[in-house]
């Protein structure tokens, strides 16, 4: 049986562990372009309500914040959404983790097809992704 001091020991190197890859992601999404910043949690907001087509008191409840005028005050960034509950909300609704924390504002743009090979892409490691980025810069005749 471990002891106390064991348990406490793995407990702070799995946590060690987990911000270490935590950051090891956000080098990979910086890498790609993909921006972090609890500025875009109000956007974000917008963005899945409208996603769900819904109105605010509606999505209020979904997302369990309370009141239509609390979810009002979050989604206009009069009052913020704290990191605990963007991953909260994260997690019963089944987006990535981060999601809220990502500009994700110009992924409304993108089609059904660039939107699954982004996809596919980000399965893979960023220095493949990387080589793949270019080739279809150059398949496509673009300079980006």
């Amino acid at each position: 049986m471990a002891t106390v001091e064991e348990l406490i020991a793995k407990f702070k190197a799995s946590r060690l562990q987990q911000k270490e890859e935590e950051q090891n992601r956000l080098r990979s999404a910086a890498e790609h372009g993909i921006k972090y910043s609890a500025d875009n949690r109000s956007e974000n907001l917008r963005l899945l309500r409208a996603f769900f087509d819904t109105a605010q008191d509606d999505f209020a409840i979904l997302i369990g914040v309370g009141s239509q005028s609390q979810y009002s005050l979050l989604e206009r960034g009069e009052r913020d959404l704290p990191a605990s509950e963007a991953r909260r909300i994260e997690s019963a609704l089944g987006i990535p983790n981060n999601w809220f924390d990502r500009s994700n504002s110009t992924l409304l743009f993108l089609s059904q097809d660039e939107l699954s090979l982004i996809n596919e892409i980000r399965g893979v490691k960023p220095q493949a992704a990387l080589v793949l980025a270019e080739a279809v810069k150059q398949l496509s005749g673009r300079d980006w």
